[in-house]
């Protein structure tokens, strides 16, 4: 989310979405879902029920878990058990690759081994966790296929920033090469970001 949550006005299901699933602040452990800047839990689902009554599930059940796949099971459950005659909008955000650059056991090891060049343990923790955003990009792709709903689909992607090689917010796995510098600036390798519809 990232856009506020001071009062509950600021989160999603009181400004205009019906179901939120994730965590209201900008970077969160992969595995234990706790705001890695600030101390607390910051995994859960918000959502109405039919009498309009607001709802709040802290997930701590979800602890252990890669956040990633949460995210996107449930964004392929929202997909297969939505009904195709009704249009449909979905904001299905991920945080790879943003800090701190963590995946499950295995993916470091598949998705480095493709690339012929010595890497730091940093850049390849990196790539780990590019591997699960491109693996959860298929699966959310797939399922939208199989409900018979990629023809008649709108899919917009987009990064929010460069990487952030150095500075308050680093991440030493990240290059914008050969763009200049990154997150937290106004130069381009902070505002060039790749996207495509």
């Amino acid at each position: 989310w990232h856009v506020g949550s001071t009062t509950w006005a600021h989160t999603p299901v009181f400004r205009g979405f019906d179901y939120f699933y994730g965590y209201y602040g900008g970077q969160i452990h992969y595995f234990g879902h706790y705001h890695t800047k600030f101390s607390g839990h910051d995994f859960r689902r918000d959502y109405r029920d039919e009498n309009g009554k607001f709802h709040q599930d802290i997930l701590k059940s979800e602890q252990g878990n890669y956040l990633t796949k949460l995210l996107t099971d449930d964004a392929i459950r929202i997909v297969k058990e939505h009904d195709r005659k009704d249009p449909m909008f979905l904001y299905f955000s991920l945080p790879n690759v943003h800090h701190p650059n963590q995946s499950p056991r295995g993916y470091v090891a598949k998705y480095s081994a493709d690339v012929n060049i010595s890497m730091t343990y940093d850049r390849k923790q990196l790539t780990g966790n590019l591997g699960g955003l491109e693996e959860a990009v298929k699966n959310f792709t797939d399922a939208l296929k199989a409900s018979d709903m990629w023809d008649n689909t709108l899919v917009v992607f987009i990064s929010d920033n460069g990487g952030c090689p150095v500075g308050l917010e680093s991440n030493p796995g990240h290059s914008n090469y050969p763009l200049r510098s990154g997150k937290t600036t106004l130069f381009e390798g902070a505002l060039r970001v790749p996207a495509f519809v």
